[in-house]
Protein backbone atom coordinates (compact mmCIF):
# COMPACT_ATOMS: atom_id res chain seq x y z
CA UNK A 1 0.00 0.00 0.00
CA UNK A 2 3.21 2.44 0.79
CA UNK A 3 4.43 1.83 -2.86
CA UNK A 4 1.08 2.60 -4.61
CA UNK A 5 0.96 6.27 -2.06
CA UNK A 6 4.42 6.97 -3.14
CA UNK A 7 4.46 5.75 -6.46
CA UNK A 8 0.61 6.99 -6.69
CA UNK A 9 -0.76 8.46 -10.05
CA UNK A 10 -3.01 11.89 -9.26
CA UNK A 11 -4.78 13.28 -12.00
CA UNK A 12 -4.70 17.11 -11.65
CA UNK A 13 -6.68 19.62 -10.48
CA UNK A 14 -8.82 23.38 -8.34
CA UNK A 15 -10.79 25.98 -6.21
CA UNK A 16 -12.69 28.46 -3.69
CA UNK A 17 -14.77 31.58 -2.64
CA UNK A 18 -16.35 35.42 -2.80
CA UNK A 19 -16.57 38.83 -1.96
CA UNK A 20 -18.26 41.54 0.76
CA UNK A 21 -17.52 39.09 3.88
CA UNK A 22 -14.44 37.49 3.68
CA UNK A 23 -13.19 34.12 5.38
CA UNK A 24 -9.83 35.18 5.57
CA UNK A 25 -7.56 35.06 8.80
CA UNK A 26 -6.47 38.64 9.64
CA UNK A 27 -4.89 38.18 12.83
CA UNK A 28 -1.45 37.23 11.11
CA UNK A 29 0.62 37.69 8.39
CA UNK A 30 -0.16 35.90 5.17
CA UNK A 31 3.47 33.94 4.55
CA UNK A 32 2.08 33.16 0.93
CA UNK A 33 4.82 35.51 0.35
CA UNK A 34 2.90 38.23 -1.34
CA UNK A 35 0.74 40.69 -0.31
CA UNK A 36 -2.77 38.72 -2.43
CA UNK A 37 -2.03 35.50 -3.95
CA UNK A 38 -5.05 34.87 -6.83
CA UNK A 39 -5.06 31.14 -8.22
CA UNK A 40 -7.15 29.79 -11.09
CA UNK A 41 -6.63 26.23 -11.67
CA UNK A 42 -9.30 23.59 -12.82
CA UNK A 43 -10.32 21.39 -10.01
CA UNK A 44 -11.45 17.67 -10.68
CA UNK A 45 -14.90 16.48 -9.62
CA UNK A 46 -15.45 13.34 -11.19
CA UNK A 47 -12.12 11.23 -10.60
CA UNK A 48 -11.75 8.32 -12.09
CA UNK A 49 -8.94 6.96 -11.28
CA UNK A 50 -9.32 7.89 -7.29
CA UNK A 51 -13.18 8.01 -7.05
CA UNK A 52 -14.04 7.75 -3.22
CA UNK A 53 -11.59 11.25 -3.46
CA UNK A 54 -14.61 13.11 -4.64
CA UNK A 55 -17.43 10.65 -3.74
CA UNK A 56 -19.45 13.16 -1.14
CA UNK A 57 -19.63 15.85 -4.22
CA UNK A 58 -22.99 14.51 -5.99
CA UNK A 59 -22.27 16.95 -8.87
CA UNK A 60 -24.40 15.35 -11.43
CA UNK A 61 -27.17 16.35 -9.51
CA UNK A 62 -25.63 19.73 -8.08
CA UNK A 63 -25.25 20.87 -12.08
CA UNK A 64 -28.50 19.96 -13.48
CA UNK A 65 -30.38 22.10 -10.74
CA UNK A 66 -27.82 24.42 -11.53
CA UNK A 67 -28.15 24.80 -15.69
CA UNK A 68 -32.06 24.45 -15.33
CA UNK A 69 -32.23 27.79 -12.86
CA UNK A 70 -29.94 29.79 -15.26
CA UNK A 71 -31.86 28.83 -18.00
CA UNK A 72 -34.91 29.63 -16.29
CA UNK A 73 -33.25 32.88 -15.87
CA UNK A 74 -33.27 33.17 -11.77
CA UNK A 75 -29.46 34.33 -11.39
CA UNK A 76 -27.34 36.05 -14.41
CA UNK A 77 -24.27 34.28 -15.48
CA UNK A 78 -21.56 35.42 -17.51
CA UNK A 79 -19.58 34.53 -20.74
CA UNK A 80 -17.40 35.92 -23.48
CA UNK A 81 -14.61 36.62 -21.70
CA UNK A 82 -11.05 36.15 -23.80
CA UNK A 83 -8.93 34.58 -21.23
CA UNK A 84 -9.73 33.08 -17.61
CA UNK A 85 -10.65 35.37 -15.31
CA UNK A 86 -7.60 37.81 -15.81
CA UNK A 87 -10.02 40.98 -15.97
CA UNK A 88 -13.45 40.72 -13.74
CA UNK A 89 -14.16 44.41 -15.15
CA UNK A 90 -14.29 42.07 -18.74
CA UNK A 91 -17.61 40.65 -17.40
CA UNK A 92 -20.16 40.38 -20.32
CA UNK A 93 -24.02 38.66 -19.76
CA UNK A 94 -24.49 35.71 -21.70
CA UNK A 95 -26.93 35.62 -24.40
CA UNK A 96 -29.65 33.19 -23.92
CA UNK A 97 -28.86 31.36 -27.09
CA UNK A 98 -25.48 31.02 -25.83
CA UNK A 99 -26.54 29.67 -23.02
CA UNK A 100 -29.14 27.35 -23.98
CA UNK A 101 -26.26 25.69 -25.94
CA UNK A 102 -24.06 25.36 -23.66
CA UNK A 103 -25.79 23.91 -20.97
CA UNK A 104 -27.53 21.12 -23.03
CA UNK A 105 -24.86 19.24 -22.91
CA UNK A 106 -24.57 17.75 -26.32
CA UNK A 107 -22.05 18.87 -28.98
CA UNK A 108 -23.68 19.73 -32.76
CA UNK A 109 -23.25 16.17 -33.53
CA UNK A 110 -25.10 14.99 -30.80
CA UNK A 111 -21.98 13.26 -28.71
CA UNK A 112 -23.00 13.47 -24.97
CA UNK A 113 -20.92 16.46 -22.79
CA UNK A 114 -20.47 16.21 -18.90
CA UNK A 115 -19.50 18.40 -16.42
CA UNK A 116 -16.49 16.75 -14.17
CA UNK A 117 -14.51 20.03 -13.57
CA UNK A 118 -14.51 23.47 -12.08
CA UNK A 119 -12.46 26.21 -12.98
CA UNK A 120 -12.43 28.13 -9.50
CA UNK A 121 -10.42 31.70 -9.34
CA UNK A 122 -9.59 32.53 -5.82
CA UNK A 123 -7.67 34.37 -3.23
CA UNK A 124 -5.09 31.99 -0.79
CA UNK A 125 -4.09 33.32 2.51
CA UNK A 126 -1.77 31.18 5.00
CA UNK A 127 -1.59 32.77 8.29
CA UNK A 128 1.35 32.45 10.32
CA UNK A 129 0.01 32.70 14.10
CA UNK A 130 -3.03 30.29 13.01
CA UNK A 131 -1.39 28.08 10.60
CA UNK A 132 -5.09 28.57 8.55
CA UNK A 133 -5.07 28.01 5.11
CA UNK A 134 -7.56 30.09 3.78
CA UNK A 135 -9.24 30.68 0.33
CA UNK A 136 -12.14 32.93 -0.45
CA UNK A 137 -13.95 32.36 -3.82
CA UNK A 138 -13.99 35.43 -6.14
CA UNK A 139 -15.69 34.04 -9.39
CA UNK A 140 -15.99 30.28 -10.57
CA UNK A 141 -16.85 28.18 -14.46
CA UNK A 142 -18.52 24.49 -14.60
CA UNK A 143 -16.13 23.33 -17.42
CA UNK A 144 -17.92 20.53 -19.82
CA UNK A 145 -15.80 17.79 -20.77
CA UNK A 146 -16.00 15.53 -23.52
CA UNK A 147 -14.48 12.78 -26.43
CA UNK A 148 -14.20 13.82 -30.16
CA UNK A 149 -12.59 11.51 -32.35
CA UNK A 150 -10.49 10.34 -29.75
CA UNK A 151 -9.48 13.39 -28.63
CA UNK A 152 -10.53 14.89 -25.15
CA UNK A 153 -12.26 18.13 -25.33
CA UNK A 154 -13.51 20.95 -22.86
CA UNK A 155 -15.62 23.99 -23.05
CA UNK A 156 -16.27 26.51 -19.97
CA UNK A 157 -20.14 26.75 -20.29
CA UNK A 158 -20.46 29.96 -17.64
CA UNK A 159 -18.87 32.12 -15.60
CA UNK A 160 -20.36 32.80 -11.91
CA UNK A 161 -19.12 35.74 -10.01
CA UNK A 162 -20.86 35.74 -6.59
CA UNK A 163 -21.50 39.05 -4.85
CA UNK A 164 -22.28 37.94 -1.42
CA UNK A 165 -19.75 35.52 0.21
CA UNK A 166 -21.94 33.41 2.45
CA UNK A 167 -22.08 30.01 4.23
CA UNK A 168 -24.90 27.70 2.69
CA UNK A 169 -25.39 24.57 3.20
CA UNK A 170 -22.60 21.47 2.49
CA UNK A 171 -22.24 19.99 -0.36
CA UNK A 172 -18.96 18.15 -0.12
CA UNK A 173 -17.31 16.33 2.82
CA UNK A 174 -13.83 15.91 3.05
CA UNK A 175 -13.11 16.14 -0.53
CA UNK A 176 -9.76 15.67 -2.14
CA UNK A 177 -8.42 17.88 -5.44
CA UNK A 178 -4.96 18.10 -6.78
CA UNK A 179 -3.60 21.77 -7.93
CA UNK A 180 -0.59 21.30 -10.11
CA UNK A 181 1.80 23.58 -11.15
CA UNK A 182 1.79 22.68 -14.53
CA UNK A 183 -0.90 21.20 -16.75
CA UNK A 184 -2.29 21.74 -20.07
CA UNK A 185 -5.36 24.04 -19.40
CA UNK A 186 -3.39 26.09 -17.66
CA UNK A 187 -3.37 26.95 -13.76
CA UNK A 188 -1.88 30.31 -12.83
CA UNK A 189 -0.88 31.28 -9.68
CA UNK A 190 0.03 34.94 -9.03
CA UNK A 191 2.00 36.17 -5.97
CA UNK A 192 2.70 32.23 -4.87
CA UNK A 193 6.31 31.08 -4.44
CA UNK A 194 5.82 27.26 -3.67
CA UNK A 195 9.85 26.73 -2.93
CA UNK A 196 9.90 29.55 -0.02
CA UNK A 197 6.43 28.20 1.18
CA UNK A 198 7.55 24.71 1.67
CA UNK A 199 10.16 26.17 3.29
CA UNK A 200 8.77 27.66 5.80
CA UNK A 201 6.80 24.68 6.41
CA UNK A 202 9.88 22.82 6.49
CA UNK A 203 11.16 25.41 9.52
CA UNK A 204 8.09 24.96 10.93
CA UNK A 205 8.63 21.36 11.43
CA UNK A 206 12.02 21.25 12.68
CA UNK A 207 11.26 23.95 15.46
CA UNK A 208 8.19 21.77 16.55
CA UNK A 209 5.29 24.29 15.96
CA UNK A 210 3.97 22.11 12.72
CA UNK A 211 3.32 18.46 12.66
CA UNK A 212 4.10 16.39 9.71
CA UNK A 213 1.52 13.51 9.11
CA UNK A 214 2.47 10.26 7.02
CA UNK A 215 0.59 9.98 3.77
CA UNK A 216 -1.35 6.71 4.70
CA UNK A 217 -3.84 9.10 5.84
CA UNK A 218 -5.09 8.60 2.34
CA UNK A 219 -6.05 5.11 2.83
CA UNK A 220 -5.86 4.81 6.34
CA UNK A 221 -6.97 8.49 7.90
CA UNK A 222 -4.20 7.23 10.90
CA UNK A 223 -2.71 10.78 11.42
CA UNK A 224 0.16 9.35 12.13
CA UNK A 225 2.34 11.36 12.87
CA UNK A 226 6.59 11.76 11.58
CA UNK A 227 9.36 12.46 13.94
CA UNK A 228 11.91 14.86 12.38
CA UNK A 229 14.02 11.75 11.69
CA UNK A 230 11.20 9.55 10.53
CA UNK A 231 10.40 11.98 8.14
CA UNK A 232 14.21 12.57 6.40
CA UNK A 233 14.26 9.08 6.28
CA UNK A 234 10.86 8.91 4.33
CA UNK A 235 11.72 11.62 2.06
CA UNK A 236 15.57 10.90 1.77
CA UNK A 237 16.12 14.19 2.70
CA UNK A 238 17.92 16.01 5.81
CA UNK A 239 15.46 18.32 6.84
CA UNK A 240 17.61 21.05 6.15
CA UNK A 241 15.41 24.25 4.17
CA UNK A 242 19.05 25.60 2.90
CA UNK A 243 19.69 21.99 1.18
CA UNK A 244 16.66 20.43 0.51
CA UNK A 245 16.15 19.59 -3.20
CA UNK A 246 12.48 18.67 -4.33
CA UNK A 247 10.44 19.61 -7.80
CA UNK A 248 7.37 20.58 -5.96
CA UNK A 249 4.92 19.75 -8.65
CA UNK A 250 1.44 20.14 -6.86
CA UNK A 251 -0.64 20.11 -3.69
CA UNK A 252 -3.29 18.16 -2.27
CA UNK A 253 -5.91 20.06 -0.74
CA UNK A 254 -8.60 18.29 1.77
CA UNK A 255 -11.70 20.40 1.86
CA UNK A 256 -15.35 20.83 2.70
CA UNK A 257 -17.48 22.52 0.53
CA UNK A 258 -20.42 24.91 1.10
CA UNK A 259 -22.51 26.13 -1.28
CA UNK A 260 -25.72 28.74 -0.96
CA UNK A 261 -27.95 28.47 -3.21
CA UNK A 262 -29.06 32.09 -3.15
CA UNK A 263 -25.81 33.77 -3.76
CA UNK A 264 -24.28 31.29 -5.49
CA UNK A 265 -21.06 31.40 -3.25
CA UNK A 266 -19.24 28.55 -2.85
CA UNK A 267 -16.90 28.41 0.44
CA UNK A 268 -14.27 26.20 1.56
CA UNK A 269 -13.08 24.82 4.70
CA UNK A 270 -9.05 23.24 4.37
CA UNK A 271 -8.75 20.23 6.06
CA UNK A 272 -5.53 18.67 5.04
CA UNK A 273 -2.86 19.29 2.86
CA UNK A 274 -0.28 17.40 1.31
CA UNK A 275 2.82 18.10 -0.83
CA UNK A 276 3.53 16.20 -3.39
CA UNK A 277 7.41 15.75 -4.89
CA UNK A 278 7.52 14.56 -8.93
CA UNK A 279 11.20 12.88 -9.58
CA UNK A 280 12.49 12.43 -12.44
CA UNK A 281 13.63 8.74 -12.91
CA UNK A 282 16.71 8.45 -15.47
CA UNK A 283 17.01 4.62 -15.46
CA UNK A 284 13.38 4.57 -16.30
CA UNK A 285 12.94 7.88 -18.49
CA UNK A 286 9.93 8.33 -16.92
CA UNK A 287 7.94 10.92 -13.32
CA UNK A 288 6.70 8.95 -10.78
CA UNK A 289 4.56 11.14 -8.34
CA UNK A 290 5.20 10.85 -4.29
CA UNK A 291 3.20 12.06 -1.39
CA UNK A 292 6.31 13.74 0.66
CA UNK A 293 3.86 14.46 4.27
CA UNK A 294 0.41 15.54 5.23
CA UNK A 295 -0.20 19.03 7.38
CA UNK A 296 -3.31 19.80 9.35
CA UNK A 297 -3.69 23.50 10.02
CA UNK A 298 -4.75 24.20 13.49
Amino acid sequence: MRKQLIAMVILPLLVYNCHEKTNIDSSGENVLLAKEVTVSSPVLIDNEQNPEWTASFKHKEFFDTLFHRARAKEFVVYGGVAADFEDIELQNIMEEEDLLRKTTLKTDDGIDKSTKEILFYERWDFNNKSYLFSKEVIGWCPIANWKQDGVDKRQKVFYVYPKINSRGSKIAESIIYEVPWYFEYPTTTTGFDKKAFFKYIIDGINAGTLEAYDPIYLVDKSKRKFKPEELAKYIEQELNPGKIEFYLSSMLFEEDWYFDENTLSIQKDVKSIAFVHEPYDSGKGTFSKKILFFIFPK
